[in-house]
């Protein structure tokens, strides 16, 4: 990926829009998120 601020070629463009896709494929939806954090914060308080 590229330091550009603007991105006015469409093969740097398309590098960023894989990378989004593919992270917004990896992601934890809303429910799982809440599940994960209070999973994390329960480890934390007891150990």
């Amino acid at each position: 990926m590229t330091g550009a601020l603007y991105l006015d070629r469409p093969a740097e463009l398309a590098v960023y829009e894989q990378s989004w896709a593919s992270l917004d494929t990896l992601a934890l939806d809303e429910d799982q998120s809440r599940r994960l954090i209070g999973k994390i914060l329960e480890e934390v308080r007891h150990g």
